[in-house]
């Protein structure tokens, strides 16, 4: 079952989201070996998905189900992000092929006062 998990940025600094995966009853994922993926939509329409390796990181060796995803200022311009609201999610793809949402919501992208 995923977690929802409403999250604010200003559009302009780095994003950074740094979870941690579980599978349905609670225990810590083991993604070494998983295809971890996320994904950012304006409208139900998919403006960036990034994968270990494409903006996320596994912590360590993955065996504590911690990574950390990353949205560059750079990657925000590419793909004209203003403010407003946008849906994103999480998806784990163990390597047995077992699929696991972990969390989506929406992110509220908001002004930046150093906006040029």
């Amino acid at each position: 079952m995923a977690a929802i998990a409403d999250v604010s940025f200003r559009v302009g600094e780095t994003w950074r989201l740094d979870p941690t995966m579980h599978d349905s009853c609670g225990a810590v994922l083991d993604i070494s070996a998983a295809a971890v993926k996320w994904r950012l939509a304006l409208n139900g329409v998919t403006l960036i998905q990034l994968t270990i390796g494409a903006g996320i990181v596994l912590v360590g060796d993955g065996t504590t189900g911690e990574c950390t995803i990353t949205l560059t200022p750079a990657q925000q311009a590419s793909l004209n992000i203003v403010a407003g609201f946008y849906q994103h999610e999480c998806q784990v793809v163990l390597a047995d092929g077992t699929v696991t949402d972990q969390f989506y919501g929406y992110l509220q992208a908001t002004p930046s006062l150093f906006a040029a």
